[in-house]
């Protein structure tokens, strides 16, 4: 059980490091301080011309609403909405001030913000534009939203690998939807250290994109072909490679029913169907990708996270690893 005034008063510790933070959002502030990836993606959204509103108009109250219908907007208006879930639990604090709640139920019944994922699908919309200008028919935009969700993808799970105690998972879990086993971040966490940050951000950027644009499992020929392609120059050992191998097989996963019916039902509402299709039927290993895609998410990469900030981040996770 957890005390929400603990809770409230642990985030609110990191508010005067953290003035690009959302104050009103439970979690954020401890976020920012203590999780690079998260940090990170919040300085390349306002780096961008992003900004977060809770402010309760047409846009944010359709997002409450239906969220799945409004990703145009937010790429459209770059605003990107949340709740201001922090005020709500003070005012309960302020009434009850000893009240009490399990780590479950405290993810049950308060509404999360997901402002990590949204960040990443608008960080990845203006950056790709940046570098290939706007889309220019139906299947390069298909090709772009499926890169879009896959860095937003990524983007999470990644930054579960920080995410070790049990404050931390608790906030990354109210302000994501991705929560990832212990087991798993073990997993993910060995294969970074033993590769690069960058290699393992590529191996899960086209295994998300397989993903998103089927609705089948990863399967061994995929697994096969992917590794090759990202780590062929790493030498790695059979037990490294079989790391690698539970990663893109049990670690980089999605939601069936999202991909079974989310996704088509997106593309259904831009009328781009058969151009989504098309793509899936072409996209059977990581080397049917045309080059234009593939530059298309190096640059991406490369944009969020540059080479001369690797070493950062992989002292910030070995000391997580050590702890």
């Amino acid at each position: 059980m957890s005390k929400l005034s603990v809770l409230l008063w642990i985030d609110d510790e990191f508010h005067s490091q953290q003035p690009d933070a959302i104050d009103t959002s439970i979690g954020d502030k401890y976020l920012m301080a203590m999780n690079p990836i998260f940090a990170r993606m919040r300085r390349c959204t306002l780096d961008l011309g992003g900004r977060f509103s809770s402010e309760a108009n047409p846009q944010w109250m359709d997002y409450q609403s239906a969220a799945l219908f409004c990703l145009g907007e937010i790429l459209h208006h770059g605003v990107i909405p949340y709740i201001p879930n922090g005020d709500t639990l003070r005012r309960i604090i302020c009434r009850t001030p000893t009240v009490q709640v399990s780590d479950g139920l405290l993810l049950e019944i308060v509404r999360k913000n997901v402002v990590l994922h949204e960040s990443a699908h608008f960080c990845c919309d203006r950056l790709l534009a940046r570098v290939s200008g706007p889309s220019r028919d139906k299947a390069d935009f298909v090709v772009r939203c499926l890169i879009a969700e896959s860095f937003a993808n990524l983007i999470e799970f990644t930054a579960s690998a920080f995410a070790d105690y049990k404050i931390h998972r608790l906030f990354f879990a109210m302000n994501s939807y991705v929560l990832t086993s212990s087991t798993t971040v073990s997993i993910l966490r060995t294969l970074i250290l033993t590769v690069g940050f960058r290699q393992v951000l590529t191996l899960g950027m086209l295994t998300y994109l397989f993903l998103n644009a089927h609705d089948i499992e990863v399967g061994s020929d995929f697994t096969d072909k992917v590794i090759e392609r990202v780590l062929h120059k790493q030498r790695l050992s059979i037990a490294e490679t079989q790391i690698a191998r539970l990663l893109v097989e049990t670690g980089f996963t999605l939601s069936y029913k999202f991909r079974a019916e989310t996704t088509p039902l997106f593309f259904s509402l831009y009328d781009s169907m058969d151009e989504y299709r098309a793509f899936g039927k072409t996209f059977t290993n990581p080397f049917d990708l045309e080059i234009e895609v593939i530059s298309m998410i190096d640059a991406l990469v490369d944009s969020v996270f540059p080479h001369a900030n690797e070493p950062e981040l992989m002292r910030a996770l070995e000391d997580k690893t050590q702890n």
